[in-house]
């Protein structure tokens, strides 16, 4: 058995347990240290019905104010896994409960008679009976999505609640658009035989699109499309073009304006319209030519979003921090309340000390920050900007065991495990699972800033290519041969950026790495969490001993178990090579 030192619980408290209207407070962390939890652990259902909360268990539960009927039969694992190709899973349960039995008839069929149910929360929650239900702990929050009475019992299917509002939805719902309803003096199409602006979402420019150390035809830089919205204004700025859909800065580099890719003088100032402030550049002339109406003809070279919307301000430049943002001032999320703001203080850390952020000026430098874009497709969704920030800069957005957002941004640094784990005391019996990585290259050829359809050309394609990075030692291990991979990294705009960003991705093709899977007792679930780092130790792991060593494993997926009979947490990690 293992020798360290396994310290007691807490005796549970002789006073008057907590009224359960405390039942949100958060569960104490004691650490893995108190693992040999000796309390009873059952799950919980609660369902927001029209004329309130109702609660439901396997077993009738009573606390000082709330009766826990005895009616969920059953309910689905619910898993919860982060993706290393920058996607993310969308939490779904489904729960069971009995329709008519013994001193219930047909409780639920009454109830959908005159209610609708579609669209309810739905809460799963696991407590320690020992603890009292103030430490309850929120496992699942969804929205049903559609129900079924069959055989006596209710079955009711969700999925989590804040994936169709944000992640589903478009931009074009929260970001203004340049449209007649915005901006009145908006040309009508094809007026005079010139072409003007159809309706566009108002461009989300973010980062420093600038590289001072590129020639004005580098892709280096990023081109920003203008959109022409008033010609009727005051003389000496007839003609005025959107750049952004907030104000823009000027710091780090002076803009440039761009007539069909030559040089032009433009005014940048900004301007309201209906409400809303814009970054706008205006012009004394009109700027269109009457045989090139299918052309953008003014673009420009711009700085991004700050923090405080100043043309004094520096753009923001950390990618965490830009994703951040853009969720929290576009959509319903809050900074404050709806992200762990620990572990995103944690990434941005990481995301600046892999030089993300940096600005580098002098000549030689690496250029201008590596982040950048911008967004102005009718079409974009947040579910698309969020993998394509997640594939820029291999991080994945994420759902936390507490039902916050966060942020992990891998590196290939070595880490420090959060947990010590072994199969004396913790790994579940026979339950350990080593897998080959099966999904391999030895060479990844690799592309960065993607290029806005209106502004592609035949020469340049939709990415600046880089040259293909060779997994070390890859080919002789695979076989002696080539297996290539394509990668692409929209919002990452700086060639030494993008190598870094491969070199993580590599590890993830790489023979050497495994996956380790295994079962541990529910109880653990109050500790581990997606992305914790485990040191595994187990007789039958791979090493020249024959088991395994401290063995550093990331965790990538949670599938948690909460019926009495097989309640446990089944746990899947990634070894790095």
């Amino acid at each position: 058995m293992s020798d360290r030192r396994i310290l007691p619980l807490y005796p549970p408290s002789r006073r008057s347990p907590r009224r359960y209207d405390d039942r949100n407070s958060p569960l104490p962390y004691r650490g893995p240290t108190f693992r040999e939890d000796t309390g009873e652990y059952i799950a919980l259902v609660e369902i927001d019905w029209d004329a309130g909360t109702e609660y439901y268990s396997f077993v009738s539960v009573r606390s000082a104010s709330v009766d826990y009927l005895p009616y969920v039969v059953s309910i689905s694992p619910i898993r919860r896994e982060v993706s290393f190709t920058g996607g993310f899973s969308v939490g779904e349960c489904t729960v069971n409960l009995v329709n008519s039995a013994t001193g219930q008839d047909r409780y639920f069929s009454k109830k959908l008679a005159s209610v609708s149910i579609r669209g309810r929360k739905l809460r799963v929650k696991l407590v320690n009976l020992s603890e009292g239900y103030s430490a309850a702990m929120n496992i699942f929050e969804g929205k049903i999505t559609g129900w079924q009475i069959s055989s006596g019992q209710l079955s009711i299917q969700t999925r989590d609640s804040r994936f169709d509002e944000i992640f589903q939805s478009l931009l074009s719902q929260n970001v203004p658009l340049i449209n007649k309803f915005n901006f009145t003096g908006l040309p009508l199409y094809g007026t005079g035989g010139l072409g003007t602006t159809p309706p566009v979402l108002a461009p989300i420019v973010m980062g420093r699109m600038f590289d001072p150390l590129a020639s004005p035809s580098s892709l280096y830089g990023y081109l920003v499309p203008c959109f022409l919205v008033d010609t009727a204004a005051t003389p000496g700025n007839a003609f005025v073009y959107v750049i952004g859909c907030r104000p823009l800065t000027s710091q780090l580099n002076t803009p440039v304006f761009y007539r069909y890719g030559q040089i032009v003088a433009g005014t940048f100032t900004t301007a309201a319209y209906n409400g809303t402030t814009y970054a706008v550049v205006t012009f004394a002339t009109e700027q269109r030519s009457a045989d090139r109406g299918n052309e953008l003809e003014i673009t420009a070279w711009m700085n991004g979003i700050t923090e405080t919307d100043s043309g004094s301000a520096v753009p923001i430049l950390e990618p965490v921090r830009m994703l951040e943002y853009l969720l929290d001032t576009y959509t319903s999320l809050t900074t404050a309340t709806d992200f762990d703001t620990t572990l995103q203080a944690t990434a941005k850390t990481a995301s600046t000390n892999q030089g993300y952020a940096t600005e580098q000026q002098t000549p030689s430098g690496y250029g201008s920050a590596a982040f950048g874009g911008t967004i102005y497709s009718m079409e974009t969704t947040w579910r698309e900007v969020i993998e394509k920030f997640c594939q820029s800069f291999a991080f994945q957005l994420f759902s936390t065991r507490d039902g916050d957002l966060a942020t992990f941004v891998d590196t290939d640094d070595a880490v420090a495990a959060d947990f010590v784990i072994d199969d004396e005391s913790d790994i579940l019996k026979n339950s350990l699972v080593i897998r080959s990585n099966d999904d391999v290259c030895s060479v990844l050829d690799f592309h960065f800033l993607e290029v806005p359809e209106i502004l592609r050309s035949g020469e340049h394609g939709e990415y600046v290519f880089c040259p293909s990075y060779r997994i070390p030692g890859e080919k002789t291990r695979i076989g002696d041969y080539d297996v290539r991979k394509n990668l692409t990294l929209p919002f990452c705009r700086n060639a030494h950026a993008a190598t870094e960003v491969v070199r993580v991705f590599s590890d993830y093709y790489s023979t050497k790495s495994q996956w380790i899977e295994f079962d541990l007792p529910i109880r653990w679930y109050r500790y581990i969490d997606l992305n914790k780092f485990l040191d595994i130790t187990h007789w039958q792991g791979i090493s020249a001993a024959g088991g395994y060593a401290s063995v550093i494993a990331r965790i990538t997926g949670l599938d948690i178990h909460v019926q009495p009979s097989s309640a446990h947490v089944h746990v899947t990690t990634f070894k790095k090579a």
